[in-house]
């Protein structure tokens, strides 16, 4: 039960994302395992063993528990291998540009780089000077912090940095505000045309006073996905098969009619699958990750607007 149980959460913890400390997780189950076994076996060692076997027996263990104690706070212990038994430190790369269609336009481009472990970039960094001289963090500013998430982990992965890099060649997604109407005297609808890749995010977030009240996405409206300081956004996934890509909806918002602008809405296109979701970029950064780093890499391209 104890091994099962340990090759169960291992895994686990290497694509837990940054904000689950693994060594203190693992420790936690590690210990609660060793209690269970010692209910039973202590009892009858105690009954069944002399003073002395108990004093030997019991200065072997605190020397063992100190020694391997002593590696991990020295770091000798290294948690990474790309030989049997595997224990990879797992990456998530996407090449990107990020541009804000706002009254004060700027873009950035880039590979970012997503930790999924609590040891984060440093075992890499140290490992690769290249990433180390060049990795920036990246700070949360804009919709979901504007950071083109695949899926909303936000939560999960709180710290990403970014590379600098031209920006891959690949199409944005495209979102045209075809209608606004007034339903009430403090109610606004927004009518849009989107023509999207097979594959996009939409991140939808009313401005501060602003509420959505409803929209043609879906016969409900959930609840909001969390980012930054008590900030919020609907994340949605969309797909879709054959087609050109065009989508037309509507979102109902509600709030101050003095509020302009009163909706923020970014779309990001994904590209997973080759040749399109490979750069000569993003292939350069992965040539020089060492061999115990696995990685699942694509493109992307994320704009923001605000209406």
């Amino acid at each position: 039960l104890a091994i099962s149980v340990t090759d169960l959460f291992l895994p686990l913890m290497g694509r837990s994302g940054s904000e689950v400390p693994p060594d203190i997780t693992i420790s936690i189950i590690t210990s609660f395992l060793l209690c269970l076994l010692g209910i039973y076996t202590i009892p009858s060692l105690i009954h069944y063993s002399t003073k002395r076997l108990i004093k030997v027996s019991s200065l072997v263990l605190a020397s063992i528990w100190l020694i391997v104690l002593s590696l991990v706070l020295m770091g000798c212990i290294f948690p990474y291998s790309a030989q049997n038994p595997i224990a990879p430190k797992r990456l998530f790369l996407q090449h990107s540009q990020v541009t804000f269609h706002n009254s004060n336009p700027h873009s950035h481009s880039g590979v970012y780089i997503h930790v999924t472990d609590g040891r984060l970039l440093k075992p890499i960094a140290d490992e690769v000077p290249f990433i180390k001289e060049n990795a920036k963090e990246v700070d949360c500013n804009g919709i979901y912090c504007g950071i083109p998430y695949y899926f909303p982990v936000i939560h999960m992965v709180k710290k990403n940095w970014i590379i600098p890099f031209p920006p891959p060649l690949v199409k944005s997604g495209q979102l045209t505000l075809s209608q606004v109407e007034k339903t009430s005297e403090n109610s606004r609808n927004y009518t849009f045309i989107g023509n999207f890749p097979h594959r996009a995010r939409l991140q939808i977030e009313p401005i501060s006073g602003m509420n959505l009240k409803s929209w043609s996405l879906d016969y409900y409206i959930p609840r909001t996905t969390p980012y930054g300081d008590g900030l919020g956004c609907y994340f949605i996934q969309y797909t879709r098969g054959t087609g050109n890509g065009l989508t037309k909806f509507w979102i109902e918002v509600e709030g101050d009619s003095n509020i302009s602008p009163s909706l923020e809405i970014a779309v990001v296109a994904l590209y997973i699958d080759p040749p399109l979701s490979m750069t000569p970029q993003l292939q350069e950064v992965m040539n020089m990750l060492p061999k115990w780093v696995t990685t699942i890499s694509w493109t992307s391209m994320m704009d923001v607007w605000q209406f």
